[in-house]
This record gives structure tokens, sequence and C-alpha cells, in this order.
């Protein structure tokens, strides 16, 4: 393995997204071809099969390992993840000897002691850097292995000026961390000709229905619940009004049901429990008037720059790092308290102007062409990358 000094010719670059599909895949994709517009050398390394994500600009897929199948013990220790994992790490391994990075870029952890494996990388010469998409605080004595990954990596990327201070605040060095923009997900536009009536046929919901819209994978920190709530409180005043809930559930859904048909609003509720591919996002974006995000914790959310490429306002709440990129960018509302009466409060807001509401979407749109390019993050990344490599390597402790 070649060391950095000894390297010619473009920085090359290994992408690294253990997961292959969702949110971070999504962006990984469109990320590693916004490097290769700038002129890097850029592979990406996943588990097999991955899913397509079209009209982004292709680089080299490197498999470094085979998904598990379903009911392969998911979350539960034995030999057959053991072997997976075993696995995974010799994939990544030779995904280094093929490409031959400067810089290993994960995306997302390979497994809880994956910090060992980031030593071993960079014995054999690139640097790694990490970016922390759901940048959790570390509390004292807890979390002990992210703790590790981070002190590990040589730079730590992060979505959010608050994901951040909580880092910071947890113990990790300020000197190892960067906040960057995120990315756009405009080629989501081209998969779809259907109109907002033809979609909404296809949801089951009238032609003049108005729709919120919840989107993604499914989790108690997502606040489904309280979204739930206000849109009851909603619909007594709203009987056009309709909720939309897509994307696959990582808990029990039926507790989510029972509180559905406890408030008399089933007939209102359109679920799709299930993965949403990427060819059929537009389904559920294009007729939608507004996109809720009623979070209780989150850092990062690929659904707040779905709704920007797809023109869409948003409401969330003032959680993490997504209120702060709505604020800045005057692109929906934050709801004044993260339980159902201020979410319902914020969705009255919207209601009641659609004007304004429509230029929120609009604006949204148009940042998502210029502020959030794969180009500009691409460049932003670049120079870490430089930076990086311009320190000497120091062996660090965890």
């Amino acid at each position: 393995m070649l060391t950095n000094s000894e390297r010619t010719g473009p920085l090359r670059v290994l992408v690294l997204e253990p997961e292959g599909r969702g949110g971070d895949w999504q962006y990984t994709v469109a990320f590693s071809g916004g490097l290769s517009e700038e002129g890097v050398d850029a592979a990406l390394g996943t588990v097999s099969p991955w899913e397509p994500v079209p009209y982004c600009k292709p680089v080299p897929i490197l498999s470094i390992a085979r998904r598990l199948g379903a009911g392969s013990g998911a979350g539960r220790l034995s030999p057959r993840r053991f072997a997976f994992h075993l696995h995974k790490l010799l994939g990544v391994r030779k995904a280094i000897e093929q490409h031959r990075p400067d810089i290993v870029h994960f995306q997302g952890p390979l497994g809880k002691l994956d910090f060992l494996h980031f030593r071993y990388i960079k014995f054999l010469g690139p640097r790694i850097v990490f970016t922390a998409h759901d940048a959790r605080p570390l509390p004292p004595g807890r979390r002990v292995f992210d703790r590790a990954r981070y002190n590990q990596a040589d730079k730590v990327l992060v979505h959010s000026t608050s994901a951040l201070r909580g880092l910071v605040s947890s113990g990790i060095s300020e000197d190892k961390l960067t906040k960057i923009r995120e990315g756009n997900f405009l080629h989501q536009l081209r998969q779809s000709n259907l109109s907002a009536s033809q979609a909404k046929e296809l949801l089951g919901v009238p032609a003049d229905a108005r729709l919120l819209l919840f989107f993604g994978w499914i989790q108690p920190r997502k606040g489904l619940d309280l979204l739930i709530e206000a849109f009851a409180l909603l619909r007594r005043d709203h009987a056009d009004l309709y909720l939309v809930i897509a994307g696959l559930p990582g808990e029990d859904f039926r507790p989510y049901q029972n509180l559905i048909n406890s408030l008399g609003i089933a007939d209102r509720v359109v679920l799709a429990l299930r993965w949403i591919p990427s060819d059929e996002v537009p389904n559920y974006f294009g007729p939608a008037d507004v996109v809720v995000l009623p979070y209780r914790r989150i850092h990062f959310s690929a659904v707040l720059q779905l709704a920007y490429a797809h023109g869409k306002p948003l409401i969330v709440t003032n959680v993490g790092g997504i209120d702060e990129t709505v604020s800045e960018d005057h692109t929906g509302v934050v709801a004044v308290s993260p339980d159902a009466q201020g979410i319902a409060a914020a969705i009255r807001q919207f209601l009641s102007d659609p004007v304004a509401a429509a230029q929120m979407g609009e604006r949204g749109r148009r940042l998502a062409e210029t502020k959030y390019s794969w180009r500009m993050v691409a460049r932003e990344v670049m120079e870490i990358y430089r930076q990086v490599l311009s320190r000497p390597y120091h062996h660090v402790t965890t």
C-alpha cells in the first residue's frame, strides 16, 4: 500500500456505506457522484445487492459483502451474523487494496468494534473520515463504542451546529469535528411522470384533497404519534385534509393503528407501511401539500432534502438540526412546542395561507439547486480531505 506522500494524480477516495439502501445510501451515491464531478477518483463500497439510484453521476461500486436475508437474526449475536461481519471487514480490506484510496470515508458504522478496524486501515495508509448522520450526545459511561469510533477517525462530519455542540459537550475534540451542508435529492424528480391528481388517485384520495405527508422509517424518535394526534385536532375543521404515512415500521405499528382507530380518523389516514423504492418516492411527495417532521430527536434527515427537491414546505419540531435548516432557509414553520397542539397550530398556519406555503416550497427547490448542490458539498468536503492529508499521522488511543 502506497503512503500518502508517494501518491500522485487525482485524490482517491473510497466512500463506504454499509447498508446499500435507504436515505444514507441515496446520500452516499449522490455525494460520491459530486466528488467525481469535481475530479476525485471516487469509488463506493457497500453490501450487495444495493438499491439502484438512477440519475446520479455513476461511480464504481465495490461489494464488501452480501446482505443477510430475512430471518437472519438481525440485532442478535449469532454465528451467521459474526461470519457476515467478518466477511464485511475482509471486503473493506479488499476494496482498499483494489482502489488504493488516500481517504476512506465512512457514511455509517461497520459495527460496534469498527474503531479497531479504523486503526488497521490507517496503518495501511489511508486516513479515515466519518460522517455522523445521527450524531447523538454521548452520556458519561455510555455509548463507548461511538466515542471510540469518533476518536479513531481523523475527522468527523456532522450536519448541524447542535450535533457539533452535543459531541463537544460529550468530550469529543472540537478540532476533530466539522459541520458540512446537506445535499439535494433532485435526482428523484426524474423518476415519475405522474400528475398530482394521478398520484392522489393511486393513494385513494379525492382529487381536491389536501395532504399532509409523513415519510420515512417509523421509529419512536420520529414522533408519528404526535402527528396523528395533531391531525385528529385538525380534521374537525378541515374535512378535505388527509394524512399519508409512508415508510417501513422499525417498531410494532399496532399502537399507532390503535391510536388512529381510537381517534376516529382511520378513513382519512392513508398507510403505505413498506419500504418505498426510489422510483415511487415522487408518488408521495408530488401530491403532498406539506411535509411534516414531528421528530422528538434528530440531527439529519434526508426527508428534509426530499421535500426541498419536490418544492414542498415543511413543518418541523424544534429539535436537532432540522429546525436550524428550516429557520435559516425560510422554507417552513418550526412548531412552537414539540407536542400535538404545537404541531397542529403550525399546520393551521400553512392551511390558512397557501400562497406563503407555496413560496416556501419554491424557495426550498431553488436552494436545492444552488446551496445544496452536490458539487458544492463535494468542494466543501474535498477541502476537509486536504486538511486531513496535510497533517502527520498520530496514533490515537481510545
